[in-house]
């Protein structure tokens, strides 16, 4: 359900900034907004950090039906495949 961009920059430590891309299809304002919040939540307390970059985290239709520690699954997944601890 949820897929993953990253762009590492040349900069030495570059911030980490994460942007949402969250379609109407998964859900209501409310419900999307509750999808940002757990995902910002969840990358500012992982462990370990992701490499510093920009990361475009792409939300699929059944990202509005899971639990929080289902979208902890499901990040730690995308950022893996996404080579953000590489």
């Amino acid at each position: 359900p949820l897929r993953i961009s990253f762009v590492a920059l040349a900069h030495e430590e570059p911030p980490v900034k994460v942007a949402y891309a969250i379609g109407r299809k998964v859900g209501n304002a409310v419900a999307r907004n509750q999808i940002r919040r757990r995902l910002r939540a969840l990358m500012d307390n992982f462990n370990p950090q992701p490499h510093p970059g920009n990361y475009l985290i792409k939300c699929g239709l059944e990202t509005g039906n899971l639990s929080y520690d289902q979208l902890q699954h499901h990040l730690h997944q995308a950022l893996d495949r996404a080579g953000a601890f590489a």
